[in-house]
């Protein structure tokens, strides 16, 4: 059950996600923004991240101070087309699912 080299890129490329798409996650209550570009970096606050994890830990610093570790794929969430709130986890479920087909 691996999940090593599965990206964003992957995901857009597969087209189960499409940039720009605009991330969020309350925390501590505080509501972070930002967005997934089409080179599948995370920009957040002006500054461009490789990895959602990066991105993740910045926005959680700007909150506590640091960089505190974070997983990506479960602190990003987005709308989907029908309107519903998703983890990026949920397309890359989609993705492990379509590649063990």
């Amino acid at each position: 059950k691996s999940h090593a080299g599965i990206s964003l890129a992957s995901l857009l490329e597969s087209g189960l996600i499409s940039a720009p798409l605009q991330l969020f996650r309350k925390y501590k209550g505080q509501k972070l923004e930002a967005t997934l570009k089409l080179n599948g970096t995370i920009e957040f606050r002006g500054q461009e991240h490789s990895s959602r994890s990066a991105a993740a830990a910045a926005a959680r610093g700007a909150v506590i101070g640091g960089a505190p570790p974070t997983i990506g794929w479960t602190f990003w969430q987005f709308r989907t087309s029908d309107g519903k709130v998703s983890q990026l986890n949920g397309p890359r479920a989609a993705f492990l699912n379509r590649e063990r087909g």
